[in-house]
């Protein structure tokens, strides 16, 4: 999607830069689009590759043991606002497909293609987190010993 959006604006600003050419009227429109559906589906592989911002100072100075209990502690508290957010983007988008309801664009692009990003993505997260437990219980369980 970064890719698209940079291609849409350079592309945008190469038509607007040479006599005679158009700008596209939609560039800033998808691009706008194109960077709410890449935050939101992105989510749960930021989650995978640990890029969420964190402060991790104080907890790398806990054992083992009390930083996995407390990140799933944290995980837990995480997941009904994620759940929140992608019930409200669900009702969101389901509105938007039965009314038919389009941006007020030259495009008119149908609101539910990029509000689709929303519900998906909280989904996507809510089972990145659901994974995150499950490895900071087993990891746990490893570091008192026991077997998961």
């Amino acid at each position: 999607m970064i890719v698209a959006m940079t291609a849409l604006v350079a592309t945008n600003v190469l038509f607007r830069a040479i006599p005679g050419l158009r700008s596209f009227k939609f560039a800033e429109e998808y691009t706008g689009y194109f960077f709410v559906a890449l935050a939101f589906l992105g989510l749960a592989d930021t989650l995978r590759h640990g890029g969420h911002v964190r402060v991790t100072l104080l907890l790398h100075s806990l054992a083992p043991r009390v930083q996995a209990v407390l990140e799933i502690g944290l995980t837990l508290v995480a997941l009904p606002v994620v759940a929140i957010i992608g019930w409200f983007g669900g009702k969101l988008f389901w509105h938007s497909l039965q009314t038919g309801e389009v941006a007020q664009t030259v495009m008119q692009t149908p609101l539910w293609i990029p509000r689709l990003s929303i519900p998906v993505g909280c989904a996507l997260l809510i089972l990145a987190l659901i994974s995150h437990i499950r490895r900071n219980w087993q990891a746990s369980r490893r570091s008192t010993g026991q077997s998961s």
